[in-house]
């Protein structure tokens, strides 16, 4: 038996066909959540002529997993943070290890020490317009994004914690 969940998972040898990515109602522990290589393997694609102006993961990147509190800290960690995968049923989600000086989210949120660092050529963020319309089914004006959205201010986005 292992004391701390992130050794058993870092001496595990995960295979891409061994993970399950179908979503689970509940998640016991954020252990359970697929390895980012495996859930984020049939991501990776080549820039296309619409896709070449937005943002993009080169070379290594270290992600790491993420679980959150509320609807509305989702969309404060996709405007602050490069989010690159989203449980649709449970509350974690695969980002972009922050640099030490990136803004935080006034929300309840927790890290976890499981870091996969990943080749991710042409891996590109979520956006907080795509979160929201995963939430709520509706689309909404960017321009309604506020210009500080770590929650101290007005968040234009009317969604149940």
């Amino acid at each position: 038996m292992y004391e701390n969940p992130a050794e058993e998972m870092s001496r595990k040898r995960i295979r891409d066909d061994d993970v399950d990515l179908r979503p689970k109602k509940k998640m016991s522990s954020p252990w359970n959540a697929p390895s980012a290589k495996a859930a984020l393997s049939h991501l990776y694609s080549a820039s296309t002529r619409e896709t070449s102006s937005l943002p993009e993961i080169d070379g290594d990147t270290t992600l790491i997993l993420v679980t959150y509190s509320s609807s509305k800290c989702l969309i404060c960690l996709t405007l602050l943070h490069e989010v690159v995968l989203l449980s649709t049923e449970s509350t974690y989600i695969w980002m972009v290890k922050p640099k030490e000086e990136a803004p935080a989210c006034d929300c309840e949120w927790n890290t976890y020490t499981v870091i996969q660092s990943l080749p991710s050529h042409s891996l590109r963020p979520m956006s907080a317009v795509q979160i929201h319309t995963h939430l709520t089914g509706e689309r909404f004006d960017p321009s309604s994004i506020p210009s500080d959205p770590t929650l101290n201010g007005p968040v234009p986005l009317e969604i149940a914690a």
